[in-house]
């Protein structure tokens, strides 16, 4: 996550429900491309986003902008080495309609893995979003289909992507 403060509660969690597992966090925008960002803080945490509300609020009007936070984007190539993930066959993302951005910011580190569960979006909920076809295209093109999409039938779902030489 890119909020220091949602890092923070999650590493604090994890060290006192998995105290004998080794665990590292990094708090980061996921992006293609190293720049300093700002993230929109909503009032719902959940919801922040490097993206702007946009039919979000019609459909969310519980949840609102509350103020901007100056982030560092990098890519997660840079941030995870190869001998980081050599173990890990599995990524799952959920960065509020940034998922295109941050698979490009995975580079070589995409081509050992084999499964993919990803936040969907099926209409633009932020300003400028990436929308479900267009992650299909691009992990179609790395090799990877949709095999399965769960939906809450308010504008987003998960979706999960398996390369297709293993199904």
């Amino acid at each position: 996550d890119a909020n220091p403060i949602v890092v923070e509660a999650l590493r604090q969690r994890l060290f006192k429900e998995l105290p004998s597992i080794e665990i590292t966090t990094h708090c980061f925008a996921a992006v293609s491309e190293e720049k300093e960002l700002e993230l929109n803080i909503t009032s719902n945490i959940k919801s922040s986003s490097l993206l702007e509300l946009s039919k979000h609020k019609t459909d969310y009007p519980s949840i609102t902008h509350v103020g901007k936070l100056k982030v560092q984007g990098k890519r997660i190539d840079d941030v995870l080495s190869t001998e980081e993930m050599k173990d890990i066959n599995c990524m799952v993302l959920d960065v509020q309609c940034g998922e295109y951005d941050a698979l490009i910011g995975c580079g070589d580190l995409l081509d050992q893995i084999d499964v993919i569960i990803s936040e969907v979006t099926f209409y633009e909920l932020y300003k400028g979003c990436c929308l479900i076809e267009h992650l299909d295209t691009m992990l179609l093109s790395k090799g990877f289909r949709r095999l399965d999409t769960l939906s809450n039938g308010r504008g987003w779902g998960d979706a999960l992507y398996i390369r297709k030489d293993i199904f």
